[in-house]
């Protein structure tokens, strides 16, 4: 159903005051998790050291008080690629285990069960990609919004450390590398140190990584057999890195606040983090954020940036590292209170469709103290930028064709006190609109102003009514629509939604009546506007 766009009904045009994108030091890290059952689904596929897809794995997810299991199906399969370790595997590719309805937190997921023996690794599997024995693989992974950031860390018995980066959905699960064992030396395979101990287990070519430094620590590292860091008896895998955010509980809108981004290993600074980091907000698309940041050495781990929030109510802030070097991000939320900046921006963006710049918002704000808000909203509705915008938009919408010479005629008498209700009665009634949206005819003329200006089909009984009084008086029929009661009620009842996010309620008649009486469109918007309900709504857009 099309209806006339009436004062303050064009769409605002909303310009983002975004973050720049993001880079980062350490790692690289994905995200882009699926949403499930009010939380992430993340799938965990566990490869051999190469590009082997093996089934049968078990896994354990714990973090933010929970924990849970996960079991990979039985089944293998190959991921496409060349060099081994292959970095990404795929659900279409080989069989994944699930763990679903992940809520938002910092999560660990290990292996409890490496994928079973076989003919070719007739001692199972370690988990870990660089030789037959490691000191630790590990999953650390942040879920936010539904979104899903993990990384893998391997800690090579010589203490060399990997990490790979996962999205943790089904086309970039979170993957394991486990190397194959054999005895030592056994089928002519190659032995780490030739000495034929714990990290001489090996079917394939083991890394130069494998020996363990010292060479007495691999006797209590990795037991029991397989040398699994993961399952209870080993060195404590690294802390997971990660970022924290420090923000103030609130601020008002507009005034600028500070955001500590903090580098943690674990619970203590991590002074040695050098990433890029990005902050944002998905609540507020008008925050106003820091351009990507690499930290330096004089940061110590931690830095301070400053931060504008312009949305009112509880809005949300997030830092993220990408790329080398990247480590799990962080949110939270600050409760953005109204205040005069944020009530005029939202009068530049509902009644104006546009976005006031700050100059222009501080200028409006600076004349409050002399008439208060309804003196303000009154100098919004009655702007001859308002009144030219409702006037093309009619144009547009009745004759199809711009206002021309005609915009400053109606501007004119609009800001003399005119209703807009004599221009749409104006144009309705002219050739041009009788031959198109009427299609030549009295009953198509009359059932396009039903359409047009009361936003629904004429009843029989209605459109026979008009056509029994005659050839048509289409200046006289055009203005009874336009100064209808029904119009005046749907414009009144468009206040309520516009401006206060809410049906009507019984005032939309008493609305009504004045605007039947004579009272112009821009008073009513500027009550609605100047209201208290109004000042106190957060903003929608």
């Amino acid at each position: 159903m099309t209806t006339l766009p009436r004062l303050r009904t064009a769409v605002a045009v909303v310009a983002l005051i975004a973050g720049s994108l993001s880079a980062a030091v350490l790692t690289s890290s994905a995200r882009v998790g699926a949403a499930s059952g009010g939380g992430a689904t993340i799938y965990v596929q566990t490869m051999d050291s190469c590009h082997q897809i093996k089934g049968s794995a078990e896994y354990a997810l714990t973090g933010g008080g929970a924990s849970a299991g996960a079991v990979t199906p039985s089944g293998s399969g190959t991921a496409p690629g060349s060099g081994c370790p292959v970095p990404t595997g795929g659900c279409s590719l080989g069989p994944c285990a699930v763990f679903n309805g992940v809520a938002d937190g910092t999560y660990r997921i290990v292996t409890t069960k490496t994928p079973p023996p076989n003919a070719s690794n007739p001692e199972g599997y370690a988990p870990c990609e660089g030789g037959s024995a490691c000191r630790s693989q590990v999953a650390d992974l942040t879920v936010s919004g539904g979104s899903v950031s993990a990384t893998v860390t391997n800690v090579y018995p010589n203490n060399k450390v990997t990490a790979l980066h996962f999205s943790g959905s089904s086309g970039d699960p979170i993957v394991f590398h486990d190397f194959g064992l054999a005895k030592p030396g056994s089928g002519g395979f190659a032995q780490c140190d030739g000495d034929s101990d714990a990290d001489d287990h090996s079917t394939g070519s083991p890394s130069g990584s494998c020996g363990f430094s010292p060479e007495s620590a691999e006797a209590t590292a990795c037991q029991p057999f397989p040398w699994s860091c993961t399952m209870g008896n080993s060195i404590a895998p690294p802390s997971a890195r990660h970022l924290s955010l420090t923000l103030p509980a609130g601020v008002d809108a507009f005034a600028p606040f500070s955001v500590t981004v903090t580098a943690l290993s674990g619970t203590a600074v991590d002074p040695t983090f050098k990433g890029t980091v990005n902050l944002s907000s998905a609540s507020d698309k008008l925050a106003g954020v820091p351009a990507a940041y690499t930290f330096t050495a004089a940061d110590a781990g931690a830095h301070t940036f400053t931060a504008v929030l312009r949305h009112t109510g509880s809005q949300g802030l997030a830092v993220t590292s990408k790329g080398k070097g990247s480590i799990g991000g962080a949110t939270g939320t600050v409760t953005v209170a109204a205040d005069a900046y944020s009530f005029v921006e939202n009068l530049y963006h509902d009644i104006l469709g546009r976005l006031g710049a700050d100059t222009e918002v501080a200028y409006w704000v600076g004349q409050m103290p002399q008439g208060g808000r309804q003196a303000v909203a009154t100098a919004f509705t009655t702007s001859p930028e308002v009144y030219g915008r409702d006037i093309d938009a009619t144009y547009q919408q009745l004759v199809g064709q711009p206002a021309g010479s005609g915009r400053d005629y109606w501007v004119s008498q609009l800001s003399s006190g005119g209703h807009l209700e004599s221009l749409i009665a104006a144009l309705a009634a002219t050739g041009t609109y009788y031959s198109g949206h009427g299609r030549g005819t009295d009953a198509g003329s009359v059932t396009a102003l039903y359409h047009d200006i009361l936003g629904r089909t004429p009843a029989p009984a209605e459109l026979s009514a008009w056509l029994a009084r005659g050839p048509l008086d289409r200046g006289a029929v055009a203005s009874g629509f336009a100064f209808s009661h029904e119009h005046h009620l749907q414009v009144a009842d468009a206040w309520y939604t516009r401006y206060l996010g809410r049906g009507a309620d019984s005032g939309d008649q008493y609305w009504a009546t004045l605007l039947d009486r004579g009272t112009n469109d821009e008073a009513g918007v500027a009550f609605f506007t100047g209201c208290d309900e109004y000042y106190a709504k957060a903003a929608a857009y």
